[in-house]
């Protein structure tokens, strides 16, 4: 009796060892994510605000470049905001019609955006190639103080988005950076321009902006997809998971292995275990050889693991799955 009491309580000290824990883990996630919506609602009025200051200096200053930044800028602004809502939706847990939650909202922020930026660029070449047939002496002096306001409005914005995880948050910092880059970009090309006559430069900085915008955006929408696709995600060796759980004393093998990932930060791994069942006789073995593997998976990052273990000798016809 008294054996089965202190089974008893050592049961409920791993629970609620196992509850701290978890109540940690989500405090912090919950901390990440409201940090999240602040730095993407951050950047849509920054990037609101700035749109209309480019707009004016466009047309004021005559530089396609700008006026192709603003009209990019714009659909940023709408990009942006949908990104922000849809991270904010990210953060409701599961219900009746999600099981895993509504972590995976924030792909399609990052899709969105991406596809917004493609639009924009085939605008931003449009124009740029027209002014390349027909060059035209845009005015440097103003497209050095919009310059400079853009270097420090989009570096500020940068500067705060920095360390980003969720996809959605690193497509939001890939357009700030993107702006803050071409902002450098236009501060030199202006500056070349006051002691040089070369108005074709205003076009080929939009064109080389364009270029470098495509180039990112290619590895955001492939990341995205993959994770749609449920591909396995880049940062987590199987082979090296599937060999250290095979070290575990009474394991026989592995199969049946689904590894996959909700958001590119959360990821799920299911996996079937072979055991000794002659070693493991009593189910309480049986769970401490579980949280054996399972700890295993927790190192790897894999705190969302669903473990079948099966006696040696059974087959659960899955073993060619």
């Amino acid at each position: 009796m008294g054996s089965n009491r202190k089974h008893i309580h050592d049961d409920h000290a791993h629970c609620a060892h196992y509850a701290h824990h978890h109540h940690g883990h989500h405090h912090g996630h919950h901390h990440h994510t409201h940090n999240t919506e602040g730095n993407i609602l951050l950047a849509f009025f920054l990037n609101l605000g700035f749109a209309l200051i480019e707009l004016i200096g466009g047309i004021l200053t005559g530089s396609i470049a700008i006026l192709s930044d603003a009209l990019h800028d714009f659909g940023d602004s709408i990009s942006l905001g949908v990104a922000w809502r849809l991270e904010h939706l990210a953060k409701k847990g599961r219900d009746s019609h999600y099981s895993y939650g509504y972590k995976r909202f924030s792909l399609l922020g990052a899709i969105f955006i991406s596809s917004v930026l493609i639009i924009g660029s085939v605008f931003v070449i449009y124009a740029s190639i027209q002014r390349l047939m027909a060059p035209k002496e845009p005015n440097v002096q103003g497209m050095v103080i919009l310059a400079v306001v853009g270097v420090l409005v989009n570096g500020f914005a940068a500067f705060r988005l920095s360390g980003s995880h969720s996809l959605n948050e690193r497509s939001v910092r890939l357009h700030m950076l993107e702006d803050l880059l071409g902002w450098i970009a236009v501060l030199i090309v202006s500056i070349v321009m006051l002691f040089w006559n070369v108005p074709i430069l205003d076009p080929l900085l939009s064109l080389g902006i364009t270029a470098w915008i495509l180039y990112n955006v290619y590895f955001n929408i492939r990341d995205s997809f993959k994770i749609l696709l449920q591909g396995i995600p880049s940062d987590v060796d199987v082979d090296k998971i599937v060999g250290e759980i095979q070290e575990i004393e009474h394991v026989i093998s592995l199969h049946d292995i689904h590894l996959w990932t909700l958001d590119g930060e959360n990821h799920i791994i299911t996996i079937h275990v072979v055991y000794d069942s002659n070693a493991i006789s009593t189910p309480v073995h049986l769970f401490e050889l579980k949280e054996k593997v399972r700890e295993r998976l927790t190192a790897f990052g894999l705190k969302h693991a669903t473990i079948e273990m099966d006696p040696v000798g059974y087959s659960c016809h899955m073993e060619n799955c």
